[in-house]
């Protein structure tokens, strides 16, 4: 069992080094992300206009249109892959370099099914949750909600601390491997030169 040393982690530089980070890879942002935000705008624009209908319904007590909400949601959620696009290709060019993610990023592996598959089920179990933990705070009204809220805000970061440790785990058995590798190459070749 890995113990990890207890640090403390200071925001303001996280932030900076985040910001340095992003400026200085600008040009492949660019590269990564002119296509998706064509996308999303143009999914954006009809999904706002048929989200704001189905908020004109609901308040009038209308019942809404089953093509529209069938619409709304075809729309959320090729709104939801054309991000997760992006956010493997910028994750993985940020971490494994710019030749990782060829040309406009856009090409489709199971790395980006399976991003978009944690993300959409992380956000669903916290979403039931915070619902059912709004539902036992109701009678507070509104400082029920925000409590609600909340928590599943914190519900959602544990995830994120804990999803960011395991590829911290993941990313020190590759290199613990790869060294392995090196380390074993190394002595076959100091062995086939030395004969």
């Amino acid at each position: 069992m890995i113990v990890e040393p207890k640090r403390e982690i200071l925001l303001g530089p996280l932030l900076r080094a985040g910001v340095q980070r992003s400026w200085a890879a600008r040009e492949q942002l660019l590269r990564l992300g002119i296509v998706p935000l064509v996308a999303i705008v143009v999914i954006l624009v009809p999904l706002h206009s048929i989200a704001m209908t189905l908020v004109t319904d609901t308040r009038a007590n209308l019942v809404a249109d089953q093509d529209q909400v069938l619409q709304f949601v075809l729309l959320s959620l090729c709104y939801a892959v054309v991000l997760n696009v992006f956010a493997v290709n910028w994750l993985r060019q940020l971490t494994l370099g710019s030749t990782a993610v060829p040309g406009l990023g856009l090409g489709l592996a199971s790395r980006h099914v399976r991003f978009l598959m944690l993300i959409l089920g992380a956000s669903l179990v916290t979403g039931i949750l915070g619902l059912i933990l709004m539902l036992v705070l109701s009678p507070l009204d509104l400082p029920g909600a925000m409590a609600a809220l909340m928590a599943s805000v914190l519900l959602w970061t544990a995830f994120l601390a804990e999803l960011d440790r395991h590829c911290a785990r993941c990313a020190d058995a590759n290199q613990d491997r790869m060294e392995a590798h090196r380390g074993s190459g190394l002595q076959a070749a100091g062995c086939g030169a030395g004969s």
